[in-house]
């Protein structure tokens, strides 16, 4: 995703790319925007709630935080329907077996937190403009800008 992402901005010396562990990550310069994407989710709770504050506090004012991640459904059925709805999405697909059941096996380092959960985590961090613009069953995106 990294070799992508450094071929599409090609040349625009404004963006850095960071290879490390962002929670234990000791940042020197701050920034006018933090991207992730489908890495959060792995974290714990604590742990998430400490990554907010931190990226709040790397961020220029004006900044933005942008995270697509997988997140928990509102409620255990919602979470069960959408899991399935996903499985069965991607078995119409044509993915092989073989990947679904690593897919299952990743399922279990999962530390999902609902959408709401983590707006909410987003402006106890700081960012007092924070929501989820897009939410898809199992798949959102969650903002935090910062004053």
């Amino acid at each position: 995703m990294l070799e992508v992402a450094r071929q599409r901005f090609k040349g625009n010396a404004n963006i850095k790319y960071i290879t490390a562990d962002y929670s234990r990550y000791d940042f020197t310069k701050t920034f006018d925007a933090v991207i992730s994407a489908m890495s959060i989710h792995h974290l714990t709770d604590a742990a998430k709630r400490k990554l907010f504050a931190k990226i709040y506090g790397i961020l220029n004012p004006g900044g933005i935080f942008v995270n697509a991640e997988q997140v928990l459904g509102e409620t255990p059925g919602s979470d069960v329907f959408y899991r399935k709805l996903w499985e069965e999405t991607i078995r119409n697909g044509g993915v092989p077996e073989k990947e679904i059941l690593a897919w299952k096996k990743r399922l279990k380092l999962d530390r999902e937190a609902t959408a709401h959960a983590q707006v909410k985590w987003l402006k106890k961090a700081g960012f007092a403009n924070a929501g989820c613009p897009y939410k898809y069953f199992k798949f959102a995106v969650i903002f935090g800008a910062k004053d």
